[in-house]
């Protein structure tokens, strides 16, 4: 039986996500939380959690900015993830989830703007795909802001040439 082959996961709109939780809340009033967590989120960094748990090897490609950026990456070197970020002159994306204990699975999200990368770390990450040796398996995953601007080109081009490299 062969190894498993290393796994790349793109997260284009990462996600500094911070939950609150409530014994109950409702809008329109001041509300204090019980207990604060943090966690990075977004859809690449989702499959890299579970490809963790499975024990598959992975790494999370990501692109990082800002305070917020910087608070992802100490996460993720925390919580012993294999990354690789790519630095923007804009922030990374907040959200806050907001968890009410007093009803069951309810909780609500609220998501800051998504913000494209600028042109260095889009440069940053086609370059890096390009590297890599021939055979390996990159996972896309979510949306990647700015996808249609001039800026992407060379990342899109790096994409479309990924499954001829076997």
């Amino acid at each position: 039986m062969s190894a498993a082959p290393h796994i790349l996961t793109l997260t284009g709109n990462l996600l500094a996500e911070r939950t609150l939780a409530f014994d109950t809340w409702a809008p329109g009033r001041t509300q204090r939380a019980r207990a604060e967590s943090f966690q990075v989120g977004g859809k690449g960094l989702n499959v890299s959690k579970m490809l963790n748990r499975l024990g598959a090897p992975n790494t999370a490609l990501c692109i990082t900015g800002g305070a917020t950026g910087a608070e992802c990456a100490a996460w993720l070197e925390e919580k012993h993830f294999s990354f690789r970020a790519f630095a923007t002159s804009a922030p990374t994306r907040r959200g806050t989830v907001v968890r009410d204990a007093s009803r069951v699975n309810k909780e609500t999200t609220f998501l800051g703007p998504d913000t494209p990368p600028d042109a260095a770390a889009v440069r940053a990450c086609a370059e890096f795909l390009i590297a890599q040796p021939a055979g390996g398996v990159l996972a896309v995953c979510g949306s990647l802001p700015g996808w249609e601007s001039a800026d992407f080109d060379i990342l899109r081009d790096a994409l479309h040439r990924w499954p001829e490299r076997g």
